[in-house]
């Protein structure tokens, strides 16, 4: 059960992550206009991880509440498996790239 447990919290991870690098090569001239006009890039990134960490957290509540509806069984297995350092690593990699833009190149290529 740990080792399921292991691989489906890996596979959550590559997803969020690459939901993640897919939102941000779509919002790349967004976030280039935002640094053009003087956002700083540590805002940027903030907002990026904290958009995804939004999304984990509601997916782990409804999971959560649907764990407990369930039964027994599945919330017995709960504490061990509800870890979020895994979401914040796969939300926050990908969106480092935002601290490595240069404005001008984004809106050239735009």
């Amino acid at each position: 059960m740990l080792g399921l447990a292991a691989v489906g919290l890996l596979l959550g991870a590559v997803g969020i992550a690459g939901v993640t690098t897919r939102a941000i090569a779509e919002r790349m001239p967004e976030f280039g206009v935002r640094l053009a006009f003087g956002c700083a890039g540590v805002d940027l990134w903030r907002h990026v991880v904290m958009h995804q960490l939004r999304t984990v957290f509601t997916g782990a509540v409804l999971g959560v509440a649907l764990a407990a509806v369930s039964g027994r069984l599945v919330a017995s297995m709960l504490p061990e498996a509800a870890r979020f350092d895994a979401a914040v690593v796969a939300a926050a990699i990908p969106a480092s790239r935002i601290l490595r833009l240069n404005p001008l190149s984004i809106l050239r290529d735009s």
